[in-house]
């Protein structure tokens, strides 16, 4: 083919895209009852979850966890109502040659095993399609847990903006087709092979990324919401949640039921106002606890960030950081004399897959040149999977904002659906006491805790890197 012709097959490319771009454009925001920003409600208990893995001095890989032992507790305790929000949910490992434990099919267990003992507690679990590879292949827990009478909803992801809206116009005019095509690929996510259809529908990089739960029983309304997710091949990342009961948990049973609503699930036969006034709810507490979904988690990041005073510090703590509102923030923060420390995942490891250290590579570069300090979690095949960012103020305040959302565009601006708690509190409040110390013993590594590195082992100044990062970030070609 002559340059010319090759030139005019690219032109009618381009005219073909912009034309489909016009005409089938996605959803210009998110469905009712997403970007949620709740107030904040006073709360006697709460508790943070760690999940922290390390090696020591013979390089032995030692995991400490308690997230899931704590859901399975409270699906265990929960007699009324049980609601699971989790994004991924299947035993998927990639080219992994082991995993250290089987949270799908714990899970699974778990609840098929309160169904049986309590027929009446109604129990829901939403997720996302990506379990089923958008249709692909076949779940076995999830069809043993609708067969179980357990009311199963996959997220409407079609409901959602478009975070990489190019492919997904093209996608709406060409590819998204009742007729499947049936050409067969290796399972991009572990063993088994798929159709090309699920790949098509994978590029959309659309995603329900929420991680929690909601228990009820005669007592009282729990959640735990985390960034943990019940995929066994994620059972060894470093993880962080939070449980707390109160009226905040009624608050995020209203983020959950406008998934259900615009996936077009049944409408949920609990009903809270029948309960509510029979359980205590805290007046008087030095803890305030609020819920943030989608965007409003940026938003109350932002505005964190941009308060911080000389004197105050801030701590973060996260899988993958992008997002340049958030950047730009930290940067003037330092330039402020706010004290910043960093701890990010290199950006290396992905269920057996070695990555090439975008974004936080580069976005780490940025920063050092600011004077943040930053070290990276000493991954050694698992995930530094946390998403945390705490405020430690002069004044004897803290704030901690915690849950699912990676600190990206795609988590932060209304693509993906994502929650995550506001939690404020003096600063010596135990349990603000145990997140400080679960974040210093992160950053500091011992001979018999190598649990970090310092920033110059995985030092990537590329601009070539750098650029690659900020045109991905801003047009949606990503999997951050």
């Amino acid at each position: 083919m002559s340059i010319k012709n090759t030139r005019l097959v690219a032109l009618l490319l381009v005219l073909v895209v912009s034309v489909a771009a016009c005409f089938e454009s996605g959803p210009e925001s998110n469905p009712e009852g997403t970007a949620f920003a709740g107030e904040f409600r006073k709360l006697k208990n709460i508790k943070f979850l760690f999940d922290i893995t390390y090696r020591d001095e013979n390089n032995n890989r030692i995991i400490q966890q308690s997230l899931f032992d704590e859901i399975f507790q409270l699906i265990d305790q929960s007699n009324r109502f049980i609601l699971v929000d989790m994004f991924l949910f299947n035993s998927f490992k990639g080219k992994q040659e082991k995993t250290y434990r089987h949270l799908a099919e714990e899970l699974t267990q778990a609840l098929i095993n309160q169904k049986k003992r309590y027929p009446a507690c109604e129990i829901i679990m939403i997720t996302d399609p990506i379990n089923t590879v958008y249709g692909g292949m076949h779940s076995d827990y999830l069809e043993r847990i609708k067969l179980s009478g357990i009311s199963l909803t996959f997220t409407d992801l079609e409901k959602l903006r478009d975070s990489n809206p190019v492919y997904s116009s093209f996608w709406r005019v060409f590819l998204n087709s009742d007729k499947k095509l049936s050409f067969m690929l290796p399972n991009p996510f572990g063993e088994g092979r798929v159709s090309l259809s699920a790949y098509l529908h994978l590029l959309n990089f659309k995603a329900n990324h929420r991680k929690l739960i909601i228990g009820v029983n005669d007592k009282q309304m729990t959640a735990i919401v985390s960034s943990a997710n019940a995929h066994d091949g994620s059972s060894a990342h470093g993880n962080i949640g939070v449980k707390f009961s109160g009226e905040a948990v009624e608050d995020l049973l209203i983020t959950e039921l406008a998934v259900l609503n615009f996936s077009d699930a049944a409408a949920i036969k609990f009903e809270p106002a029948r309960y509510l006034q029979q359980y205590q709810h805290e007046k008087e507490s030095d803890l305030k606890v609020r819920i943030l979904t989608e965007s409003a988690i940026k938003n109350s990041v932002v505005f964190n960030i941009n308060s911080t005073q000389k004197g105050d510090a801030i701590d973060m703590a996260m899988f993958y950081l992008s997002e340049r509102n958030i950047i730009e923030a930290l940067k003037a923060a330092k330039t402020r004399g706010v004290t910043i420390r960093v701890l990010l995942d290199p950006n290396k490891d992905a269920f057996g897959r070695k990555k090439n250290g975008i974004p936080n590579r580069q976005v780490a570069y940025e920063l050092v040149k600011k004077g943040v300090d930053v070290r990276w979690c000493n991954t050694q095949g698992e995930q530094c999977h946390s998403k945390l960012i705490m405020f430690n103020r002069k004044s004897n305040a803290s704030t901690i904002i915690l849950g699912s959302a990676n600190f990206t565009r795609r988590n932060l601006d209304d693509f993906n659906l994502e929650t995550n708690v506001e939690v404020q509190s003096v600063s010596s409040h135990p349990e603000i006491v145990a997140v400080k110390k679960y974040f210093s013993e992160s950053w500091r590594a011992t001979e018999n805790r190598k649990i970090s590195v310092d920033y110059s082992v995985y030092q990537d100044g590329s601009q070539i890197k750098y650029w690659l990062y900020r045109f991905m970030e801003s047009v949606g070609i990503s999997t951050f």
